[in-house]
């Protein structure tokens, strides 16, 4: 991991391309996890940075899968905007589906578990309606998004050390652009200021996020948890800030306004701390700085202490982790009460595994 943000790093600052060294398992791994592996495989094709055959071929083979697999899910995104559309609901395309055909070097390059869509909480009932049409089947439900899974998609990835065309992929239907953030924390309302969209060109019934909200959605988003902060997540940040700044439809103190007014600047300032560590010229200081102010200390000190390659969670943070967004005699509550209270879906799924196992307990007995 710490090889390949020096490598990340090297390639968004135009330096000498570097030579990575890892066992070839290792860096599969390192590279389904963080998400890089993808981005890797392309960069290795443009002579940007160097690898030995072994690990070489694994990230290529993740470029390929993906490639693959990104051509399918957009693919899905299509059909479902068409017929949303046709129904006349307006849909907006958040996050990786938007992002890996408009600043990516090819879609390829950015692998994404779900298909994230917008729409109005009016459309809901007309969106459920197309998507059980589509062979699609409901999930798991919040009060902000419904996750919906398609008959055809696999339950389960082949393998957990590398990224395959067949993993399986959800279409996350968002009602609200609002992030909850972890329990105890205070939410980033972006449903709450008016925003810009624009249509978009990989997905033709479809539109898109504009500059700021784009950017604000994706540092608040990945920021919001520790789960989130991947390398890819923070180098798609820098990526989109460099792109949209250049071409000008990125102002940086409109970014900084708009965070003020919904409450995101908290969240997104562990993303851009972060990504100004990869890309120091791409990130204003002055913004990360906003940004710092508005963090809780725990958070601030705790960013203080991690890099891009690190600071993703894959399952269990540290305690100080776990309670550095809580803030608040009302937080605390939420909090504990989130910690020791399970969630009915977590009910449902324990029972639903004790049941397998006692089932498969009795037939050993009777055979």
């Amino acid at each position: 991991m710490l090889e390949i943000e020096r490598a990340c790093a090297a390639v968004l600052g135009g330096k000498h391309p570097s030579s990575l060294t890892a066992e070839p398992a290792a860096m599969a791994l390192a590279g389904y996890t963080s998400g890089m592996g993808p981005m890797l495989g392309h960069w290795l094709g443009q002579g940007l940075i160097h690898l030995p055959t072994a690990p070489a071929e694994a990230c290529e083979h993740q470029l390929c899968a993906n490639t693959v697999r990104m051509e399918r899910l957009l693919g899905h995104a299509k059909e479902l905007t068409a017929r949303l559309a046709a129904g006349g609901v307006r849909a907006t395309v958040l996050k990786g589906a938007y992002t890996a055909s408009s600043y990516f070097p090819q879609a390829g390059c950015r692998p994404m578990s779900d298909i994230d869509i917008l729409i109005s909480p009016d459309d809901a009932n007309t969106a459920q309606r197309v998507l059980q049409a589509l062979a699609y089947r409901q999930t798991a439900r919040t009060s902000l998004e419904t996750t919906w899974v398609h008959a055809n998609a696999a339950v389960e990835p082949r393998t957990m050390r590398s990224l395959e065309a067949d993993d399986p992929w959800a279409i996350d239907l968002h009602l609200s652009l609002d992030i909850p953030g972890p329990p105890g924390s205070a939410p980033a309302r972006l449903s709450q200021a008016r925003h810009a969209t624009k249509p978009c060109e990989a997905l033709p019934d479809a539109e898109q996020l504009a500059q700021p909200m784009l950017l604000l959605h994706l540092a608040a988003h990945a920021g919001s948890g520790f789960h989130n902060l991947t390398l890819l997540r923070l180098l798609e940040v820098v990526l989109v800030a460099r792109v949209d700044a250049a071409n000008g439809s990125l102002s940086w103190e409109d970014f900084a306004d708009l965070g003020a007014a919904t409450g995101s600047l908290a969240f997104a300032f562990p993303a851009l701390a972060l990504a100004r560590q990869l890309s120091p010229d791409d990130i204003p200081r002055e913004i990360v700085e906003r940004c710092a102010q508005a963090a809780p200390p725990r958070i601030r000190r705790l960013v203080d202490r991690l890099r891009p390659a690190t600071a993703h969670r894959i399952d269990r943070p540290t305690l100080r982790e776990h309670f550095a967004w809580t803030s608040g005699p009302g937080g605390w509550l939420r909090r504990l009460a989130a910690d020791i209270l399970p969630e009915p879906r977590s009910l449902r799924r324990t029972a639903a595994i004790h049941a397998s196992r006692a089932r498969g307990l009795l037939n050993r007995e009777v055979t």
